[in-house]
């Protein structure tokens, strides 16, 4: 996937409502995942975005995973997965799908490869191995950088849940 420096959120939306416009090419996806959760605040958040074969963004979400103590940038992680895997499954399910996530946590519990000890993960651990098995999907690990698109979805999602709730 072919990503400016400096690329923001704007691009993002400009982008989907440009692709909006053009057919639904070929029969792969690339959908990447971010969380966010900055300690100490109380919200995590997350966002995801889907490109086509041609590198054109297909789809994109971005939302707020929970609020109070206890909240990770893993478990926002498992949101923003969940959220993709659900558009995949009900829009997608017959396209071969790759999903990319910058937490080997989070990808190595989904893909049965380290144990899930957090009680609060287990079910959204379970939920989206179940949708992953359901679908033509894998998930990989890939690099913070090469995540920046879903990283700057997820950090919106978060800056719009302080301006809507006027917290800082």
């Amino acid at each position: 996937m072919k990503i400016e420096a400096g690329t923001t959120e704007e691009d993002v939306e400009t982008r989907h409502a440009v692709n909006n416009m053009l057919p639904f090419a070929e029969a792969r996806i690339k959908i990447y995942c971010n969380g966010y959760n900055r300690p100490g605040s109380g919200i995590a958040t997350w966002g995801w975005i889907a490109f086509d074969a041609n590198e054109r963004v297909v789809e994109s979400g971005m939302g707020c995973a929970g609020r109070g103590k206890g909240l990770s940038h893993h478990l926002a992680t498992y949101h923003a997965t969940l959220e993709a895997l659900r558009w995949v499954q009900f829009h997608a399910g017959d396209k071969v799908t790759e999903i990319y996530v910058d937490s080997d946590f989070v990808v190595g519990q989904i893909n049965g490869l380290t144990r899930c000890n957090r009680k609060t993960l287990r079910p959204l651990r379970n939920e989206a191995a179940t949708l992953l098995a359901t679908i033509k999907a894998t998930i990989k690990r890939i690099s913070r950088p090469a995540n920046r698109i879903a990283r700057a979805l997820a950090r919106k999602a978060y800056r719009d849940v302080l301006a809507k709730n006027d917290v800082q």
